[in-house]
């Protein structure tokens, strides 16, 4: 099948290369479509580029720190003049939740991918955040054995993150329906914007909803909640383990200065306890 048909139409290929194809999945974004594939007898992902997109694939061959390789194969497919890359089964967070929720250890562990994955690209120089975090981009990758593993959606156009386990997606379109992740600042802007902190908040409100089963707000309406997050923030509940509090309190602190960032979060993770929390109890009045 040629390039300009591949992904049109709802148009499947029965085969890419030698891998049958099953089915298109709804992971695609601006720069890919991506397919369920047979890879050798076991299901895959195929990621096929689109025409005029060109991915630097020489990051797939490199680790950076924790970070493992994602793509099981890479290339160039000369038949139809795309690139692509074959990638473990992921599914997307939300999904997970709504079966059966996360372990302690795996909290724990979306708590440190995610963190190193908003320190890197926060100290990059194309991208400085993502500002569109939450938990239906948020993937995770299965493997017989390993842990669960955590990333957010797509490779990416971010080099120093493509191929790793957390990669952050910037083609795909922004979510619908309430600003249940967006920080207070990000509804009503003050000037200038801090980018990067809103993205902390949208790390603690996931966690939350986490950690209570759903998003405390979930059943208003959008305007609702707006008024309510840039009124009074996000409120942490009694009953939950100190720990937990801690760090659910320091991401979803209502003003940007003083809000948890990568080395905070990196301290908790770490097992200290001493970290400045800047909560505003007074949310609760």
């Amino acid at each position: 099948m040629s390039a300009e048909h591949l992904g049109q139409n709802n148009e499947i290929p029965n085969k890419f290369q030698t891998w049958p194809v099953k089915r298109l999945l709804p992971l695609s974004g601006g720069e890919a479509q991506c397919y369920l594939i047979n890879y050798e007898g076991r299901e895959a992902i195929l990621r096929l580029y689109r025409q005029d997109f060109e991915p630097k694939m020489e990051v797939f061959q490199q680790k950076f720190g924790v970070f493992g390789i994602n793509a099981i194969e890479t290339g160039h497919d000369e038949e139809t003049g795309l690139w692509y890359a074959v990638c473990r089964p992921y599914c997307y967070l939300t999904q997970l939740l709504e079966e059966r929720g996360l372990s302690e250890a795996e909290f724990n562990v979306l708590v440190f991918r995610t963190t190193s994955a908003l320190g890197i690209l926060h100290s990059g120089n194309r991208f400085h955040s993502h500002t569109d975090l939450r938990p239906g981009i948020i993937l995770i990758r299965f493997q017989e054995d390993a842990p669960l593993k955590f990333l957010t959606s797509g490779l990416g156009q971010v080099s120093l993150l493509e191929g790793t386990y957390i990669s952050l997606d910037f083609s795909g379109d922004p979510a619908d329906g309430p600003p249940l992740y967006s920080a207070p600042e990000a509804l009503a802007p003050p000037e200038p914007l801090d980018r990067e902190a809103e993205d902390w908040w949208s790390l603690g409100a996931i966690l939350l909803e986490i950690k209570l089963g759903r998003h405390p707000l979930a059943d208003l309406k959008p305007s609702e909640v707006a008024v309510e997050i840039i009124s009074r923030g996000l409120a942490v509940p009694e009953g939950l383990p100190p720990d937990t509090a801690m760090l659910l309190k320091g991401l979803l602190t209502r003003d940007p200065k003083k809000r948890w960032r990568d080395e905070d979060v990196r301290k908790w993770l770490a097992g200290e306890r001493d970290i400045p929390v800047h909560y505003e109890a007074a949310y609760l009045m």
